[in-house]
């Protein structure tokens, strides 16, 4: 049995060191600057040689977890046995320096960072937040003892997503927050990009911006032809901007093989009037449809219900012929395959742009 305990000679190292602990580069290990600096005089002073050897020559062998060259992250895995990731929690001392300098380092070293914060608000973000959020796709991490309790309990790593969706508000954009608990599994990584997200914020903004493009141009259309307008260089640039989009029409506007006599029916049951027919009501235009247009029948009774136009069409069936006779009769037809019934497709992708709201519908089987 010793006589007494064994104990390690004092550190030459400060006790208030300013930088505790440093990792090594080339291990990963993370030390504190008592452990590298050691007690042995001659050993330290050749430790400051091979330190400013190594940073001369940009490769150094150690760094400081606080300032901008890259560190050993705060947690660190490896996912589905090939892509090392590195955990970070972001502080509020972290300066954009660091967060670049540390994304690149990762990016050299085929790995991925992640950054997680301990609270994320999207409406009230300091700078170094945003720094991270907006290169991230929109998508902040949150931990918590909650993410932990559960990540334990399903044996899968799990955090609080934060993330701004955009959307489309009075014919503008705007984003709205979002929040949700996933897995890291639910999660879609860019390593090239240094990016890890739940929600693909950049790919729904592409999105809402063609939608916003696709509403002024089917507004445009919508009061062009609600104003009886027969102005020809109106149409050809109507035309030709719904080229652009895939959907071809007319050059001439009154072409007889063209949709002109459909959108006249498709608006009219939008607006609950006749629109471009010589008719007084809209009962008398639903008449008119049946006996000269049944193709149209389809789309026509699609607007009709998306526009909540059953009221008012009932109203002005005074002799009961229309919902009595000839919506049973094109019912029946539809049922039993009657080809003079059948939708005329021609104009489905047309129909589809300028009317949304009937578009899922439309394509189906009557």
């Amino acid at each position: 049995m010793p006589d007494k305990a064994f104990s390690l000679p004092e550190s030459l190292a400060v006790a208030d060191a300013a930088v505790a602990a440093v990792m090594h580069l080339e291990s990963g290990k993370l030390l504190t600057s008592h452990e590298v600096i050691g007690s042995h005089y001659e050993k330290a002073v050749q430790l400051r040689m091979a330190l400013q050897e190594g940073i001369s020559a940009g490769s150094p062998l150690y760094c400081c977890p606080l300032c901008s060259v890259p560190v050993r992250p705060d947690v660190r895995a490896v996912w589905r046995g090939t892509l090392p990731v590195a955990f970070e929690v972001q502080l509020s001392t972290t300066f954009l320096r660091v967060i670049a300098e540390r994304r690149q380092f990762y990016l050299r070293e085929g790995g991925l960072l992640l950054w997680v914060f301990k609270a994320f608000d999207a409406s009230e973000t300091r700078l170094t937040q945003d720094d991270i959020f907006y290169n991230n796709n929109r998508n902040a991490f949150v931990v918590s003892q909650e993410t932990l309790e559960l990540s334990l309990e399903r044996k899968a790593l799990m955090l609080d997503c934060s993330w701004t969706e955009p959307v489309i508000d009075f014919g503008r954009q705007a984003w709205v927050a979002k929040t949700q608990r996933v897995s890291f599994g639910d999660l879609t990584i860019e390593r090239e990009r240094q990016r890890v997200y739940f929600f693909d914020a950049e790919r729904a903004e592409t999105a809402v911006e063609k939608g916003l493009v696709d509403d002024e141009i089917r507004q445009a259309f919508h009061a062009f032809w609600l104003s009886s307008s027969e102005d020809s260089s109106t149409w050809l640039k109507l035309r030709a901007d719904l080229a652009q989009r895939g959907i071809k029409v007319p050059y001439y506007l009154g072409d007889p093989e063209g949709p002109f006599y459909f959108l006249n029916t498709l608006y009219t049951a939008r607006e609950g009037r006749p629109v471009g027919w010589g008719h007084a009501e809209l009962i008398n235009v639903a008449h008119h449809v049946y006996d000269r247009y049944k193709p149209h029948l389809w789309a026509m009774r699609l607007m009709l219900a998306a526009h909540d136009m059953g009221p008012l069409i009932r109203s002005q069936d005074r002799t009961g012929k229309w919902r009595n006779l000839k919506v049973k009769a094109y019912m029946a037809a539809w049922r039993d395959g009657d080809a003079a019934f059948q939708p005329d497709r021609r104009w489905d992708r047309l129909v589809s742009f300028l009317f949304p709201e009937i578009a899922e519908q439309l394509i189906t089987t009557p």
